[in-house]
């Protein structure tokens, strides 16, 4: 879906993309219809042109929701790459969900890596008249969303968000909270990536095709000696030569990892998809002065209408 609204200039035009299959589940599924609802109605207040897609292939991981839009005091278009993730269980979210490269999970940072390398591949090779991609790479920020909390090893760092969109995102609560990463808070983080890299070096001078799994592993073992004690936690896991395989096609370059570290943030704790529909009504009411009965009936078609988006 493609959606654009050009305030105090001309009317909405639609506008169409390749969507991606979705596969979340209920929950899920109504997380990527509120978030969208909510980002719609604040960039209608706090900016002076905007585009939403939802399930946009082109965003790779990031593909739930994109917004690009200009600021009331700038003609500068932002672009922002949102991955929601609803989550039912009480498990935080932990430094193994981050690094896991046995298990690529929802909050897996080499699985947004990706995913950001080919977002800044599509910022350099489309046209400027792309309705997503007319902005400047410089001027775009990544975001994880999700109602899980962070673990506390985690949480309990110094932080300072990046997010220039965390105004359009941010839900007031006293829980909530938004994270970037930094290299004096996370240096374990950014310690991983360069870790990832090495190992990625000695993936590429293996032959994995014509080595036995016994002789890999003991080639592996000056490596780990060189990495980190967090990192070694999930890179010297890896044991079978089928999973040395899929990470050596998984992983890309990480010359980039440090700028992707410091765009990317995860907006964690943040209201489930329940607790989403009364924020929603608090911005309807906000922006047009409603009553309680129109409220409820405006958000039902707003409703109805981004679900077949």
């Amino acid at each position: 879906m493609g959606e654009q609204s050009e305030k105090n200039t001309k009317p909405t035009e639609r506008l169409k993309f390749e969507k991606t299959k979705g596969c979340a589940d209920g929950a899920g599924q109504e997380y990527e219809i509120k978030v969208p609802a909510l980002l719609f109605l604040r960039a209608l207040q706090h900016t002076q042109q905007f585009r939403i897609a939802t399930n946009f292939a082109e965003a790779g991981a990031f593909d739930d929701v994109v917004i690009a839009y200009k600021k009331n005091d700038s003609e500068k278009w932002i672009t922002c790459f949102i991955q929601l993730k609803h989550k039912t269980s009480k498990y935080p979210i932990t430094f193994r969900d981050l690094t896991n490269l046995k298990k690529i999970g929802d909050f897996n940072l080499i699985k947004y890596y990706k995913s950001y390398t080919e977002i800044k591949e599509r910022f350099r090779d489309v046209s400027r008249e792309h309705p997503v991609f007319q902005g400047d790479y410089e001027d775009s920020e990544y975001v994880i969303f999700t109602n899980a909390k962070m673990n506390p090893q985690l949480s309990q760092r110094h932080r300072q968000s990046h997010s220039i969109s965390q105004p359009l995102l941010q839900v007031n609560s006293e829980a909530s909270a938004v994270f970037s990463f930094n290299e004096t808070s996370d240096d374990d983080i950014f310690q991983y990536f360069k870790d990832v890299s090495h190992f990625k070096e000695f993936l590429e001078s293996v032959d994995l095709e014509n080595i036995s799994e016994e002789e890999l592993l003991n080639k592996t073992k000056q490596l780990k000696t060189s990495l980190s004690k967090e990192s070694l936690k999930t890179i010297g896991s890896i044991t079978r030569l089928e999973d040395f395989r899929r990470i050596k096609c998984q992983l890309r370059d990480l010359e980039d990892c440090r700028d992707f570290l410091r765009n990317v943030s995860f907006f964690v704790d943040q209201p489930n998809e329940e607790q989403m529909d009364g924020i929603i009504q608090e911005e309807i009411q906000k922006l047009l002065c409603t009553n309680e009965i129109d409220t409820v009936s405006i958000w039902k078609e707003m409703y109805e209408a981004i679900s077949i988006w």
